[in-house]
């Protein structure tokens, strides 16, 4: 299997939780379940570049946190304020 078919696995598996409960942080307005669902994909991304790209913990942890590090300031007015586009 070659690295672009792991990449778009991990990244599929990763946002598929987010993706099913965006509902949730539409009906419930509170930065911890906009936060929780962040987490959620960090923690899911994390196993997934263990598996798939059988990377060291360390390295997994790294690309893990600069990736959540980047969607946290590409949200960040979303998760922090009340709308999706403030």
């Amino acid at each position: 299997m070659g690295v672009y078919k792991k990449t778009m696995k991990s990244v599929i598996y990763a946002l598929s939780p987010t993706i099913l409960l965006f509902w949730v942080t539409l009906v419930i307005e509170i930065t911890f379940v906009r936060l929780l669902l962040l987490f959620c994909f960090s923690l899911v991304s994390y196993f997934s570049i263990r598996t798939f790209h059988e990377k060291s913990k360390d390295r997994a942890a790294f690309v893990t946190l600069a990736t959540s590090a980047v969607l946290l300031m590409f949200f960040y007015g979303w998760i922090f304020n009340q709308g999706l586009f403030w």
